[in-house]
């Protein structure tokens, strides 16, 4: 009975220890199979990322340089056209400053011309006006001028000839015959020159203001420039600004209005 129970106590130990065995085979073949994974699957990931990383480099790198290489080409490409289109500006400039020259040469030789004959016609027209004066002189001298379109005609032919004291004689016979027709006015007006190129400012500008007075007169934007003109002799600028400035504005359409504004601005 005891030698049984022994046995059978023998037996179940050995099979305890097998069935242990086998449990802990297994356990550590599963714990090398865990361990291979967890080991492989690292060396795995780290491997691809590395590739993966190392791609993307060598790409990226590969595409900034040929876009780099592109844009250089490209202001290469531009810097040169610039160059071309300045050098053909350049030659447009020095062709467009020989045909400048050309013009201006033309014009000098035009210019003298004109001058020249100019010169030679004014001189037989004031020849033939010196005759015509030479014989209406005696008649101002001898006697009272009548205030006439004949007295005007003539006192016009002696101030174009710098006769000035003939022509101030018969302008003046028109002016005091008195009257407000357009034969005073301009008989007043060109009284006013003719003062005005004997110097005598004074009584220039008396007979350019009686012009200005008058309710109708086709002089009075010459008679106001005139008038600026004989303030600034006389030394007063500040009336002369001011009647500058009126032939500006009232009488626009003057010829006189540039020269009055060049007058005006240096005043």
């Amino acid at each position: 009975m005891g030698l049984n129970k022994m046995i059978g106590s023998s037996l179940l130990q050995r099979y305890l220890w097998f069935i242990i065995l086998i449990l802990f085979t297994f356990f550590l073949a599963g714990c090398g199979e865990s361990e291979e994974a967890v080991y492989e699957e690292p060396q795995v990931t780290e491997e691809n990322t590395s590739d993966q990383t190392l791609t993307n480099f060598i790409g990226a790198d590969n595409g900034q340089s040929e876009g780099g290489r592109g844009t250089l080409a490209q202001y290469e490409k531009e810097i040169q056209e610039l160059r071309t289109e300045n050098t053909s500006l350049k030659q447009n400039i020095i062709k467009l400053e020989q045909e400048n020259r050309s013009i201006n040469a033309r014009l000098t030789e035009l210019n003298a011309k004109y001058t020249s004959e100019k010169i030679s016609s004014e001189s037989a027209e004031m020849t033939g006006e010196s005759r015509d004066i030479s014989s209406s002189s005696g008649t101002m001298n001898e006697e009272a001028l009548p205030p006439s379109q004949a007295t005007y005609d003539d006192a016009i032919m002696a101030f174009r000839a710098q006769r000035y004291d003939f022509a101030v004689k018969g302008f003046r016979a028109i002016v005091d015959g008195g009257g407000e027709d357009e034969l005073v006015g301009r008989s007043r007006y060109w009284l006013g020159e003719a003062y005005f190129a004997q110097r005598d400012y004074k009584d220039a500008l008396q007979m350019f203001q009686d012009v200005l007075k008058m309710k109708n007169s086709d002089k009075k934007a010459d008679a106001q420039y005139m008038a600026a003109r004989a303030y600034e002799n006389l030394g007063k600028k500040a009336k002369a600004k001011a009647a500058y400035e009126k032939v500006v504005k009232n009488y626009p359409m003057s010829k006189n209005v540039k020269s009055a504004k060049a007058r005006w601005a240096k005043l």
